[in-house]
């Protein structure tokens, strides 16, 4: 009797395309049921994050959202939102961000609920939880080939993987929800456009790029992927090119139209310091890919074993003077490897192709050698490049099982088997997940958590004085323990300056704690060590303002803060205090003026409302006194 013909793995997967071409949808086998998905998803989520729902605001939640004037001003701001860049409301400058949908999100939210993280953590959840149905339909339609315990599986990796924690369970990481839920849904249309060439498909796509654009910029990585996948699994669309690229290139310009009008240039602020990204900051090209090659080697090792995970990897995270060392060998093995592995495995392997060619996409733009960016590593920029990994290790499990992953075999995936491994890989993941979110409590939390991860980096130690002098010891009643706080905070600051000297913001800080600690001679010393390393500094200046303020030399005060407001014409704290000069110098008229800016710029500022209230007082004009006093009730 005569044996059929063995299929190659090539003709196998292309025979596994055209069965499930033949149907006009992937054909649901009777024992699954795709609500049963979704619900296992959603249950994920919050298996697997709900202790993120009690967390507080940390890290840049504060800049965005807790201290962002125009932010928690509500509603009443929409506009203005849509018309300034995105930390406009807390730094006062165009920051050369514009990424007005999450910052819109968050206003009616604190219309709703002021100063409610656990709102904002449980909309994050929900949008999470939507990012994975949206990648589950997506993967459907562009693998239809593959069997369902695959594709099930890519999606609940990615859904627990550990890398995700910081974009879930820091608030303001709603852009890179955001912009994945939409950038996601635009290729899920374009897809769906392939199938059934119905043209108000492709304005379903560009309208989603465009909203998934106002949520952080990165969504120009839509546009490779999206060919990249084409490329792969549907190249009979090539005849419709011109149509699809009309749909993602619109949306694109339409956006820069708007950013360029917002920003006053199309590409932003570009100036980028040693401290915040010791990568993009070398003027050496050598040294800047080097350093990129050994990020992206890290960003593979952290896929496969996520720990540590560490909020900050600035100066001196990369010691790239150094020359050739072991991270960096690494790095470029690992990346050599992955680009031989695209190029070995594009006839017989595909999807281990396709994956590591969209690990590569998806991670382009952090990488600082073809854009630099603000910060040389951070684990939210793997948040799209790990669908690539995700699908990556789904189907290696299978292969490794020896199971055929093709819908068309008569013998499907062993499933238990499958799932078993699958099992143990998310239990690990699940308990690495749970136990990171509680590093996500507070700042406090975090930064004590994380500087021990991450010694050598200027920042952690940084960020653990700075909370400390200006949170922890403000809110410490017991004058001992405060002195206490101040000292550790002073202590954990000496360290990051020790690590980089030029550290401008570093310096002024410990002034900070020595004025806290009314060592007014010592804080003047390190406020104008501040102003050494950088002139410009607006914070210094301000301090040393008020070092003048406090000895009495109102005068000279008075020009300081001056000299802070042409620097950035927005500084509340600054005019607050060139008020109290004038208001301490009995220049009644003047203080009014200054406090009244700050107050127009953020009426919630309880500085400017007092002061304007005890100054109204001063000059017997007790109406207008009594008002301000009312707002603080």
């Amino acid at each position: 009797m005569q044996q059929p013909k063995k299929l190659t793995k090539k003709e196998k997967f292309q025979q596994s395309h055209e069965v499930a071409k033949s149907t006009s949808s992937i054909k649901v086998d009777k024992k699954v049921s795709w609500l049963w998905v979704y619900l296992t998803i959603a249950l994920a989520v919050f298996v697997l994050y709900g202790n993120t729902l009690s967390n507080g605001y940390v890290l840049d939640d504060f800049s965005v959202i807790k201290e962002n004037n125009i932010v928690n001003q509500g509603t009443k701001n929409l506009g203005q939102i849509f018309k300034t860049s995105y930390r406009a409301g807390y730094l006062n400058v165009n920051d050369g961000l514009y990424r007005p949908l999450s910052l819109a999100m968050f206003a009616v939210e604190w219309s709703l609920s002021p100063d409610n993280p656990s709102l904002g953590h449980f909309i994050n959840l929900i949008i999470y939880i939507f990012c994975g149905i949206i990648l589950f339909k997506l993967l459907q339609k562009l693998l239809p080939q593959l069997h369902h315990f695959v594709i099930v599986g890519a999606v609940l990796l990615f859904i627990a993987h550990p890398i995700h924690t910081e974009v879930v369970g820091n608030v303001k990481s709603r852009d890179e929800l955001l912009c994945f839920l939409f950038s996601f849904l635009s290729i899920h249309f374009i897809l769906k456009y392939i199938d059934e060439s119905k043209s108000y498909l492709l304005v379903f796509s560009s309208i989603s790029l465009f909203i998934a654009f106002l949520a952080k910029e990165s969504a120009i990585l839509t546009i490779p992927i999206l060919f990249i996948m084409i490329w792969y699994f549907k190249k009979e669309a090539m005849s419709k090119f011109i149509g699809i690229a009309t749909s993602v290139v619109v949306p694109f310009l339409i956006y820069m139209l708007i950013r360029k009008s917002v920003l006053d240039s199309f590409a932003g602020i570009q100036s980028v310091t040693l401290i915040d990204n010791p990568i993009g900051a070398q003027t050496n090209f050598g040294l800047k890919l080097m350093g990129s090659m050994q990020v992206i080697g890290e960003y593979m090792q952290l896929f496969v074993l996520p720990h540590p995970l560490v909020y900050d990897y600035s100066y001196n995270s990369f010691p790239l003077e150094n020359g050739i060392n072991l991270p960096i060998i690494v790095g470029i093995i690992i990346v050599l490897s992955m680009i031989a592995a695209i190029f070995i495995t594009y006839k017989k392997h595909p999807i281990i192709s396709f994956s590591l060619l969209f690990i590569f996409a998806g991670l382009s733009l952090y990488t600082n050698i073809f854009f630099t960016i603000g910060a040389a590593k951070a684990e939210r920029f793997t948040f799209l490049a790990s669908v690539g990994f995700c699908i990556l290790l789904s189907y290696l499990i299978a292969k490794f099982l020896k199971s055929d992953v093709y819908q068309s075999n008569n013998n499907p995936v062993k499933s238990k088997n499958y799932f078993f491994v699958l099992g143990a890989i998310m239990l690990l993941y699940s308990v690495k997940t749970i136990s990171r979110n509680f590093d996500w409590k507070d700042n406090i939390t975090l930064y004590t958590h994380d500087v021990d991860l991450n010694p050598i980096s200027a920042k952690t130690h940084y960020y653990l004085g700075n909370e400390l002098i200006k949170k922890i010891a403000d809110e410490e009643k017991d004058s001992i323990k405060r002195l206490a706080y101040l000292k550790k905070g002073i202590e954990e600051v000496r360290k990051s300056v020790a690590i980089f000297p030029e550290y401008s913001d570093g310096h002024t800080q410990i002034g900070v704690g020595f004025f806290k600690m009314n060592n007014m001679d010592s804080a003047a010393v390190y406020f104008n060590k501040g102003l050494q390393y950088n002139p410009n500094n607006s914070v210094a200046l301000s301090n040393l303002g008020a070092y003048y303020f406090n000895k009495g030399r109102y005068a000279e005060a008075i020009d300081i803060y001056d000299k802070t407001l042409r620097l950035n014409p927005r500084f509340i704290d600054a005019m607050v205090n060139l008020g109290s000069c004038y208001g301490a110098s009995g220049k009644f008229n003047d203080a009014v003026i200054w406090f009244s800016k700050a107050y127009e710029l953020d009426p919630s500022n309880k500085k400017a409302i007092t002061f304007l209230a005890i100054t109204y007082q001063n000059m017997k004009q007790p109406d207008k006194a009594a008002f301000y006093q009312n707002l603080l009730k």
